[in-house]
């Protein structure tokens, strides 16, 4: 075999450690369960069932307190105690209470929130930008953001403004600036606009 052909056969192999691997922090893994790889300059660590944040250098900045815990994305993540879901920032301060039953990672500035089965997104701050009372919500997608409610699905912006009314009976997030939705059992296109683009009734 060739050195170029045995190049490129570690390349498709899996896991080669010519592929990129994930960073890690300067720490003694021994000292934890887990280690996770650094993401936005803090990792995640896991010792008896708690999981806490430390820096690249191994220095702990946020004590191993939560029971689940989700990477920093703007500055914030989301943390759980007593198996409900709060908001932290990156120096430990709480800024979402422990009162949701989910919180997911921002995406676009936004991220999906869910409490007593109703669903919204918030801001870094806290915001309820689109706020709790959609049967259903999905991450925002090219600054779009589908929501259902009483089995009918719409689009609103990120500032939580209606892009489109709650009419179609079925709907996907938008991709590469459309989106596919559904009514009466016809499917169609709409762009940003919320007008329709493709495949038109």
């Amino acid at each position: 075999m060739t050195k170029k052909s045995l190049l490129l056969l570690l390349l498709l192999i899996p896991g080669s450690f010519l592929l990129a691997q994930d960073e890690f922090p300067e720490v003694d893994a021994s000292q934890y369960d887990k280690v996770y790889p650094l993401y936005n300059g803090i990792a995640r660590v896991r010792l008896d069932g708690k999981q806490g944040f430390i820096s690249k250098t191994g220095q702990v900045i946020i004590p191993l307190m939560y029971e689940k815990a989700g990477n920093f994305h703007q500055g914030r993540a989301w943390v759980v105690l007593g198996g409900k879901y709060g908001l932290i920032s990156n120096r430990g301060e709480l800024v979402l209470p422990f009162e949701y039953d989910k919180i997911s990672d921002f995406v676009e500035g936004l991220a999906l929130a869910t409490k007593e089965n109703r669903w919204g997104l918030i801001n870094p701050l806290g915001e309820e930008i689109i706020p709790l009372e959609y049967d259903q919500a999905f991450k925002v997608s090219e600054g779009r953001v589908l929501v259902q409610k009483n089995g009918k699905y719409g689009f609103l912006n990120t500032q939580g403004e209606r892009i489109t009314e709650m009419e179609f009976d079925r709907a996907w997030p938008f991709f590469k600036g459309k989106a596919k939705v559904e009514n009466a059992g016809k499917s169609y296109y709409i762009g940003k606009s919320g007008v329709c683009v493709q495949d038109c009734p």
